[in-house]
């Protein structure tokens, strides 16, 4: 009987590491997931401000050449 205990104890701790990978999977696919629209965000602000500094250059040089 005492046999029998421990091998439902050793199938208890494999099914709990088996649970236990999945869940390190799914967080590290969350993880991944969010750094990875941060990063399309970043680039994104990257971008606009390229645009913004762009836009602001051809103002200022367009009103010099016009003075």
């Amino acid at each position: 009987m005492f046999m029998i205990q421990i091998e439902g104890l050793r199938l208890d701790v494999a099914a709990a590491e088996e649970e236990i990978a999945r869940w390190k999977v799914a967080q590290l696919s969350e993880v991944r997931q969010e750094l990875e629209a941060k990063q399309a965000v970043i680039e994104w602000e990257n971008k606009l401000k390229f645009k913004e500094e762009t836009a602001v250059s051809e103002c200022c040089h367009g009103n010099q050449r016009r003075s």
